[in-house]
């Protein structure tokens, strides 16, 4: 039975596997969904890491690496940690106007799975897991009462680029108690052979139409050579938004897990003061970056003047990482 309220389910499938050119569409479905209707974007992107919007790309990334195999970076508009994508991968985005609804997402993939024997749990923030071991990660981003939930399904990804390129702070990997990203994650072909790319991805429209009730209907193709969807693509592959590059000889910093999220504050002073402030960060709150930078900027620059700082902005969470000043004179 249709759902109250819902007027329709779009689809759109990537013949792309640009990742700057994938997000570039990403973002112009997010701006462009209409209320009362769900959207689901399946797509792929060949030898790329991605990073969350407020990553540090040269801790996060073996860059050297990754560009000397031919492999691109990317950063999107979400927050969330780093994930490797290759053609083994199969990416999701929901996008929608009105309510978060984010479980029933996770229900589809449920469903879509569950096709193939595979049942699924969510563990910890954003993590699908099997067999105790994740084979999916998501990220958030809202706007304007527009919500957009994507993320990564690894159907028979090489693991060995996934180890060559990531590289998580060793703060990450233990307190997930693991020596390793290959430790924790695990292929859905491992699970079960059968699963691939192309059958994982009629499942899930399938499962879609299933959970909304509504037939899904193909949104239009023509994103890939629309004008500003490529002017948006020259700017996520830019050095200025993919590295955004930080001046670190003068700069303090302080690198912290909090809240299972690993956190850097770097500060930069000037005159006694706090001339600015830079909160590198996995969390999935994207906005929570904005907010430090806001705050501490022109403060005095003591331990004192920045941990208060970061309470009065309602960010009383990441107040140890005020031991980036390092004793107060």
């Amino acid at each position: 039975m249709a759902e109250r309220g819902l007027t329709g389910l779009g689809v759109l499938i990537s013949p792309q596997n640009d990742p700057y050119l994938n997000i570039a569409a990403e973002e112009r479905l997010f701006l462009t969904v209409p209320e009362n209707e769900q959207w689901l974007y399946l797509w792929q992107n060949e030898k790329t890491v991605v990073i969350g919007r407020n990553q540090d790309a040269f801790s996060e990334c073996a860059l050297s690496a990754l560009y000397a195999d031919g492999g691109r970076l990317a950063r999107r508009l979400s927050g969330g940690g780093a994930v490797y994508h290759d053609l083994g991968n199969l990416n999701f985005t929901f996008v929608n106007r009105g309510e978060n609804d984010n479980a029933r997402h996770m229900e589809v993939i449920a469903k879509a799975l569950a096709h193939y024997g595979i049942q699924c749990q969510l563990s910890g923030r954003n993590d699908l897991t099997a067999d105790s071991r994740k084979f999916s990660g998501s990220a958030y981003y809202s706007s304007g009462g527009r919500h957009l939930h994507h993320g990564t399904l690894m159907v028979c990804v090489d693991r060995d680029c996934v180890e060559r390129y990531l590289t998580p702070h060793p703060q990450k990997l233990s307190k997930k108690g693991v020596s390793s990203v290959r430790s924790r994650v695990v292929d859905l072909t491992e699970i079960n052979p059968a699963v691939t790319v192309e059958g994982l991805r009629t499942e899930l429209i399938r499962a879609f139409e299933e959970e909304y009730g509504h037939r899904a209907v193909p949104l239009p193709d023509g994103l890939w050579t629309d004008r500003e969807v490529l002017t948006r693509r020259d700017f996520f592959a830019s050095d200025g938004w993919a590295l955004r590059p930080l001046e670190t000889p003068d700069c303090q910093s302080e690198v912290m897990l909090l809240s299972n999220s690993l956190c850097r504050l770097c500060l930069w002073r000037r005159d006694g003061r706090v001339s600015r402030a830079v909160l590198l960060t996995d969390s999935l709150d994207v906005g929570s970056a904005e907010t430090v930078a806001r705050a501490l900027k022109g403060l005095p620059f003591t331990r004192k003047a920045v941990a208060d700082g970061l309470a009065r902005a309602g960010l009383s969470e990441f107040a140890p990482l005020a031991a980036a000043v390092g004793e107060d004179v």
